[in-house]
């Protein structure tokens, strides 16, 4: 005579049986199995999704070395190769601004000196263009700045588009920080 959990114990084992059986017939029904199996894929009716496109910066690193020769404040050259700031223009390297007051001030010297502290010795990450004199940097950035915004906000440049300009530059102008120093000089910065 069996015990109480001897009974369960064999109903456990027929269920389980049981359970095994059913689940080898159900494996034609399953996508995964346990051996390894040839797929035609011709048969198969699963939904196949596009390859996911993978997004690339088009930037790429300029390493800048030490000894650089600053031309104005938005352009420099080194290895016989003249790099110029997309999208800003800049006053002459010798130009000579008006203060308020009525001094001068050596303000091209200025632009250029703070450009050659902002790239000289580091590597850059710019979106490169090429071109048969001079290669275009545009997007620049060293690590914590993107170039071209800090030499708007330092007043040093001004944006070469014809609708106004950028939030950088508008600080400058506001705070009457480098060519902005005049107010006479708003229009018309290099003639200033």
């Amino acid at each position: 005579m069996m015990t109480g959990r001897a009974t369960v114990v064999v109903a456990a084992l027929l269920l389980s049986s049981l359970i095994h059986n059913s689940a080898l017939r159900a494996e034609e029904q399953v996508p995964w199995t346990e051996k390894p199996v040839r797929i035609d894929r011709s048969k198969q009716t699963f939904e196949r999704l596009p390859p996911r496109e993978m997004q690339t910066d088009p930037r790429q690193w300029l390493v800048v070395p030490a000894r650089i020769e600053v031309i104005d404040g938005v352009s420099f050259a080194f290895s016989n190769k003249t790099y110029r700031l997309a999208g800003l223009k800049s006053i002459d390297r010798k130009h000579m601004c008006k203060m308020i007051e009525g001094g001068r001030w050596a303000c091209g010297r200025m632009a250029a000196i703070f450009l050659g502290n902002l790239v000289r010795g580091k590597r850059l990450l710019c979106e490169i263009n090429e071109g048969p004199e001079i290669v275009m940097l545009d997007n620049c950035q060293v690590p914590g700045k993107v170039i071209s915004e800090a030499v708007l906000k330092a007043g040093y440049a001004w944006s070469s588009t014809d609708h106004g300009g950028s939030p950088a530059e508008a600080f400058a102008k506001a705070n009457g920080v480098g060519l902005w120093r005049n107010p006479a000089c708003m229009d018309k910065p290099d003639a200033c």
